[in-house]
């Protein structure tokens, strides 16, 4: 087990992940390239500093990334699936083509992050702080975004939306939405 604020090369982490080691809880990583395509599903990065770090392809599906720092990195086409990005900072992150499906987004800072072609089928986005100045071709199917704080400048074209949870949240004009 890692001590908390461990920094790591991205090529050591690899390493270890390959002979089993799973938990990398709180690991600093320096902004790298390295992670690209890499397969770590079910990782644990929990608390991780995470910015600026390139995860373009990666497998991070099933993993737990909740309260790791994500500000500036680049998640594009990656597999998010079922992750735990609860309490997590995704500021100025890139999401493009990333499948972010039955992903648990809840309280996560989603601030100047463009959604083109994001799959959020099922995520959980509950008190999800949500500022995005693009938003285009995103699959809400399922979604709960119970009091999440939403700013969209481009809200909703050319998506797919259905069955999408709106209690208690905040919309773009200020309004409050609530359904049952």
């Amino acid at each position: 087990m890692l001590r908390f604020g461990v920094l790591m090369t991205a090529e050591e982490l690899l390493q270890r992940y390959a002979i089993g080691e799973r938990d990398f809880s709180g690991v600093v990583i320096k902004p790298s390239y390295g992670l690209e395509g890499a397969q770590l599903p079910g990782i644990n990065l929990s608390g991780a500093m995470l910015r600026r770090v390139k995860f373009e392809q990666a497998d991070l599906s099933r993993s737990n990334l909740s309260r790791a720092n994500l500000g500036g990195a680049s998640l594009e086409c990656a597999n998010l699936t079922e992750a735990n990005l609860s309490h997590a900072i995704l500021s100025d992150s890139i999401v493009e083509g990333a499948d972010l499906s039955y992903a648990d987004l809840s309280y996560a800072k989603l601030n100047m992050v463009g959604l083109v072609d994001v799959d959020l089928t099922g995520a959980i986005l509950v008190r999800t702080e949500i500022g995005i100045p693009l938003i285009r071709g995103v699959n809400l199917t399922d979604v709960d975004l119970s009091q999440a704080d939403i700013f969209f400048e481009d809200w909703m074209n050319n998506s797919r939306i259905s069955d999408v949870v709106l209690h208690n949240t905040i919309m773009p004009d200020g309004s409050t939405v609530t359904s049952d």
